[in-house]
Parts: C-alpha cells; sequence; structure tokens
C-alpha cells in the first residue's frame, strides 16, 4: 500500500507495507488521514500514514471489508458476511442477519448502515443502541458524512431515493438534469458526497465508462474524467468509486 500526500506537487509515493510478506487489499483511510485500515491474509492491520509498524488487530479474522470514522476509533466491518462494529479495541456483532457485503459509518462512528447481498440495508444508531432494516432491493447505498442520509439505489429499476436514517423517510431523488435518454437505472455505483450537495457516478457516454458529477441544486451534470482542456477520457474510467 501506497501513501500520496495530495499537496506534495511532486507526487511522490511512500510505501506503507513494505516489510508486509502478504498481500494487502481493501485500503481504507481514516477522516483525519492519521490512520490505513487494510486486509491481509484474511486479517485486518493498521498502520499510522506518519510511519511505523502495522498492526494486526485481534479478533478480526474473516473481515472482507471496513468502513472508518474519522478518527478511525470506530470501525464498522463485515465479518464472515456478519455485522460487526470495533470500538475502544473491543468487537461487538450487530444483529443475527447474515450476507452483508458493504459497510459504511458516520464522520462520528455513531451511526453504521451495512448492505447485505440480498438487497437489505441495515442502520445501527448508537444514540439509542437500535438495528433496524431500513430498505430492501438496493443495488447500492452511501452516506453523508453526518450519517443522517442514505442514498440509495433500487436493484429492480435503478431508481433513486434518500432515506433519512433517525426516521426511515423515504423521498424520491430525481435527477431531471441527466440527458435524454440516460436514466438513473444507466448510472453505477451512484455516491452521495458528505455534503449532499452532488452526486457522482459512472455511466457510459459514447460507449466510454466516464465519471460524473451531478449538482443536486442546479440539476446540472458534468463530465468529471476530462483532462485539462476539457476533453472526454479515452480508456474506461474504473471501479470503485470512493468521495
Amino acid at each position: 500500500i501506497y501513501l500520496r500526500q495530495l499537496n506534495d506537487t511532486t507526487g511522490e509515493l511512500t510505501l506503507l507495507t513494505g516489510d508486509l510478506a502478504l498481500s494487502a487489499q481493501s485500503p481504507t483511510l481514516a477522516g483525519n488521514g492519521g490512520t490505513v485500515f487494510f486486509i491481509a491474509g484474511n486479517n485486518l492491520y493498521a498502520i499510522p500514514t506518519t510511519g511505523g509498524a502495522q498492526e494486526q488487530l485481534p479478533d478480526t479474522a474473516g473481515v472482507s471489508a471496513v468502513a472508518a470514522s474519522y478518527d478511525g476509533a470506530v470501525l464498522a466491518l463485515i465479518r464472515n458476511g456478519e455485522a460487526w462494529l470495533r470500538q475502544n479495541g473491543q468487537m461487538t456483532r450487530i444483529g443475527d442477519q447474515t450476507g452483508f457485503t458493504t459497510p459504511l459509518l458516520s464522520r462520528d462512528g455513531q451511526t453504521a448502515a451495512f448492505l447485505a447481498s440480498d438487497g437489505n440495508v441495515f442502520v445501527w444508531t448508537a444514540a439509542d443502541n437500535a438495528w433496524r432494516r431500513l430498505a430492501s432491493d438496493v443495488r447500492h447505498v452511501s452516506m453523508t458524512l453526518d450519517g443522517c442520509t442514505l442514498c440509495c439505489q433500487a436493484e429492480s429499476i435503478g431508481a433513486l431515493s434518500v432515506i433519512t436514517t433517525g426516521t426511515g423517510e423515504i423521498t424520491a431523488l430525481p435527477l431531471p438534469g441527466l440527458p435524454a435518454g440516460v436514466t438513473a437505472n444507466d448510472l453505477r455505483q451512484p455516491t452521495i458526497s458528505p455534503n449532499r450537495r452532488f452526486l457522482v457516478y459512472f455511466r457510459d457516454a459514447d460507449g466510454i465508462s466516464q465519471l460524473f458529477r451531478y449538482d443536486l441544486a442546479a440539476n446540472a451534470e458534468v463530465m468529471a474524467s476530462v483532462d485539462s482542456e476539457g476533453q472526454p477520457g479515452d480508456a474506461f474510467s474504473r471501479l470503485p468509486l470512493s468521495i
């Protein structure tokens, strides 16, 4: 795993896992930039971005996906298909469901969402220690920074909706600014920005998968995968997407 400081104009890369004999995958950066979490040899590791040795976190065998709070003190994990939280070094399973594939976590670590392979989305909130199903028929889900809103794409028809995590209220999210002939079902991994202002996604344009940004306030779409002269990329933009 390599680290690049975005304000470093040299583009220099720093190797973080140089002495690790295992293949590292699924890197997740804490919001404050202080810690990288990654999976290697079926276990979860943490390593400071300032340098130092990686630490294998105990009781994390079977972890396949991780989401971190801003300070990295709280983790939402998929472990053997189950939903788990790691807080203060303690692992706690949430609910008794299985088949989870994707964890999401708010900045403060107080709201976690989990998408299952059957399209169900479950949410845990620390305020009331509640665990409940909020949605079904979901293909892709993303969360705002405060954890108050989920953006879901339906598996069946690709329609978008936003869900308030506290109340479970579901509201349709139309995109009237999409070009003629393009529908929400054509969008791949539609992901809401932390401030709920933008939606970013991949979709095909002239036979090539491109990255787009949709302004939810202005209802306007802009291609993001362009060069300095505004020309579209000439190769496929790749998944996954993170914002």
